[in-house]
């Protein structure tokens, strides 16, 4: 918890969603952030269906954008799916839930160390090997995601969760 928090609150960018607090009060942890009017976009895919290619290619951009600017910071997002990207009222792309994202800190403990993190059909080959994420660890979860928006399909598919990652 508040790993995401710190790590999100260091992303100042229109196309990340704002953390503007973090703290504790009497024992409990908690992190005040952008509050976002809008969908995910696996809420969009599910109630609109796939979008034109035009609209998508304006989702990734900003996505894309958001990534960069991450990136730019030394932080891997390692979880890029639909489910973590926002479209609000007004149109804006809001990238969410940095709370597996890759830095320093998260390499340091050892409860991680060695397990692949993200989601099973969404995270990228090496990763799900066990290797260390790259910025183009997030790029193949983009690319993943814009083939879910253009065709409202995964196109990683498995009985479980285990078979995704495989």
């Amino acid at each position: 918890f508040l790993q995401e928090a710190r790590i999100a609150a260091r992303l100042q960018h229109p196309n990340i969603v704002t953390v503007y607090e973090v703290g504790e009060e009497d024992g409990t942890y908690f992190f005040a952030m952008e509050r976002v009017r809008g969908a995910t976009l696996t809420k969009l895919i599910e109630q609109h269906g796939p979008l034109p290619a035009n609209q998508a290619c304006y989702l990734i951009a900003h996505v894309a954008a958001a990534l960069a600017a991450g990136h730019a910071q030394g932080i891997i997002h390692r979880d890029v799916k639909p489910g973590n990207i926002m479209m609000d009222t007004n149109g804006q792309v809001k990238v969410t839930d940095f709370g597996l994202a890759q830095v320093k800190a998260v390499q340091d403990m050892p409860e991680l160390a060695g397990r692949p993190l993200g989601t099973p059909g969404w995270i990228s080959p090496e990763v799900a090997r066990g290797e260390e994420a790259t910025p183009a660890s997030d790029i193949y979860g983009l690319g993943l995601t814009l083939y879910y928006i253009l065709t409202g399909k995964r196109l990683i598919q498995g009985g479980t969760r285990s078979g995704m990652v495989r």
